[in-house]
Formats: C-alpha cells, sequence, structure tokens
C-alpha cells in the first residue's frame, strides 16, 4: 500500500499550479477546468481539490466536487440556494486525475479517490468522465475506483 501526504488545498496560487498540472497531463478539450475562486462557477458550493507531492513538485492531484450540470440544472430552474444546497448533495462528479508519468501505476490515483470518498460526507453517488484515449483509466484504475466507490454507497 502507497503510503503519502495527501493535503487538500484551496488558495488561489494552488488552483494555478494545479490546473497546469492538469493540463500537462490530461489533454481533453472538453475537461473543466479549475479556475480562480473569484470566478469559479461551484464558488459556493463543495470543492475537493487534493494533491500528493514529493521533492520535484506535484505527483497526482484530484478535482472535485458537486455536479456542474446539476447546479446549473437547479439555478436554471430558479430554485432557492437552500434547495440548490440540498439537491447538489445527490452526486458528487471527478473533474480531473492525474498523476505524473513516472509514478503511474504506484496507487497514487487510487489513494487519492479513497481520500476523496472519506471526505464526501453527504454525497450518494461519485462518478467522472474521462476522455476516449484513456483506456487505462476505464480499465484498472476506474474498476478499482468503481469498487471503492461501492463502498462509499
Amino acid at each position: 500500500m502507497l503510503h503519502v501526504q495527501i493535503d487538500r488545498v484551496n488558495s488561489d496560487a494552488e488552483r494555478s499550479e494545479i490546473e497546469a498540472f492538469f493540463t500537462s497531463h490530461i489533454h481533453d478539450v472538453n475537461r473543466f477546468p479549475l479556475m480562480a475562486r473569484a470566478i469559479d462557477p461551484l464558488k459556493g458550493f463543495p470543492s475537493y481539490i487534493l494533491t500528493v507531492r514529493d521533492a520535484v513538485g506535484l505527483i497526482g492531484a484530484l478535482h472535485a466536487g458537486a455536479a456542474a450540470e446539476q447546479i446549473w440544472a437547479y439555478v436554471s430552474h430558479g430554485l432557492p440556494a437552500s434547495e440548490v444546497s440540498q439537491g447538489i448533495r445527490d452526486h458528487a462528479m471527478i473533474y480531473s486525475l492525474a498523476v505524473r508519468e513516472d509514478c503511474r501505476r504506484k496507487g497514487v490515483a487510487r489513494t487519492l479517490v479513497k481520500e476523496l470518498l472519506t471526505q464526501l460526507q453527504g454525497f450518494k453517488r461519485l462518478y467522472g468522465v474521462t476522455e476516449p484515449e484513456s483506456p487505462r483509466f476505464t480499465g484498472r484504475a476506474a474498476s478499482a475506483c468503481f469498487r471503492l466507490a461501492q463502498r462509499f454507497s
């Protein structure tokens, strides 16, 4: 089992560094970007930004939170903020998950997802979307995440 220190971060400087990490490791133009807090459409809703570092820098990072599509649907229908906050507890989404190439296949992604699951109090479901060119994730890592998520639900 991999033993690493996982940090939950949220400053704009950290968000910028992590977004650059995601951009360099995830090649999907449809990926939901991690934004500065002032312009983040998820501002005010549960958000999880988890990182693992070594002496070189970021080893891996994960961005998850309330499902943006669900938030936008509630808001567009004019629901009060209290009902939106209650309704979004149904689903959490992994927006980005990346591991530095020299650290892959060592359990980093699994460890990040496992930590996320411990922090997702009150959410009922966790899901994510991968780019079509992610056969490794959709195979081995996705099944590991699915097994962890089954214990979560």
